[in-house]
């Protein structure tokens, strides 16, 4: 239905292949990385430093997301219990190349 490709001045698009539409779905996903969790320890202090030194919940958001977006290697994690240190899930190898390609 839609092919990715380069456009100059607009980058990465999607390009349909035929008409489509109106209301059809086109493709369908999960989503890649969700990070905003309300609770937990982790997000109360960071919601705590944002208040202090920050406005608003625009910052506390791209706060959590760089946290939730580096991998146990990258936060020196090393073995099977490296992951109980952190308070938040880390994300894989994979999952990141991939949100690094947005």
């Amino acid at each position: 239905k839609v092919e990715c490709c380069r456009l100059p001045g607009k980058g990465r698009v999607l390009v349909a292949q035929r008409r489509i539409e109106e209301g059809e779905l086109i493709f369908q996903e999960p989503p890649l990385h969700v990070v905003w969790e309300e609770g937990g320890k982790a997000f109360a202090m960071l919601r705590a430093a944002c208040d202090e030194f920050e406005e608003g919940d625009d910052e506390i958001s791209w706060y959590w997301c760089a946290l939730c977006s580096l991998t146990g290697e990258q936060l020196g994690m090393r073995g099977p219990m490296a992951t109980k240190r952190f308070a938040w899930r880390q994300m894989g190898k994979e999952q990141q190349d991939l949100a690094l390609l947005l």
